[in-house]
């Protein structure tokens, strides 16, 4: 596996209270599924749910998403951040209350292998909802580091999102025990050791 940077910066758990603050991170590219995100967040704000959305990235789809948010009448809950660097995504972690990486597979058949800022969100007691996506399941195990809700189901995405809501110390046991994988299986400086061993066996 690749390695992540293993610092924390917060060691309590979420404030899990409303308006809560959900964090999506990545291109804005078919294969991320953040329409269905936003499809899931009519779904909570139907519900009398209070919340605020933070998307951190750019990409080819920025403006559809915003005409989706215009349309599904979200624009007063959603902030775009534009493109920041991986060290300002600890500024996001540490105000989030849950990340929504809700991946799919593309027409095109693209997809994501495993993407890291669900690596990142634990590290911060930050719980994650995503979907079993290619590598995915290999971090996230439903119930136990994290919840995966079905791919292209915004109820299903909501149900889970709601869960979190409802389920402050359950979210943070999932959240804590996915920072003991993280440092268990993406600690860069022992993941790096393994590859150069590798390497060094052919030289």
């Amino acid at each position: 596996y690749n390695g992540v940077p293993l610092r924390a910066e917060r060691d309590s758990a979420v404030a899990m209270r409303a308006p809560y603050r959900i964090l999506a991170v990545g291109h804005f590219v078919r294969k991320k599924g953040f329409d269905q995100l936003l499809m899931a967040s009519r779904i909570l704000a139907d519900a009398g749910i209070d919340f605020r959305i933070d998307f951190a990235g750019y990409g080819l789809l920025r403006w559809q998403l915003k005409w989706l948010i215009y349309r599904i009448k979200l624009s007063d809950r959603v902030h775009f951040h534009r493109f920041v660097r991986h060290v300002a995504i600890t500024k996001l972690c540490a105000v989030a209350d849950m990340l929504i990486m809700p991946c799919v597979v593309a027409p095109s058949d693209d997809r994501d292998g495993l993407p890291t800022g669900i690596l990142d969100a634990p590290m911060y007691h930050v719980p994650v909802v995503t979907t079993a996506v290619s590598g995915i399941p290999e971090f996230i195990e439903d119930g136990v580091t994290g919840l995966l809700a079905e791919e292209c189901g915004p109820a299903a995405l909501a149900a889970a999102m709601r869960h979190l809501i409802a389920n402050r110390d359950e979210a943070d046991a999932m959240a804590e025990r996915g920072r003991g994988r993280v440092r268990a299986q993406f600690d860069p400086e022992r993941n790096h050791r393994h590859v150069l061993a590798l390497y060094e066996q052919y030289v």
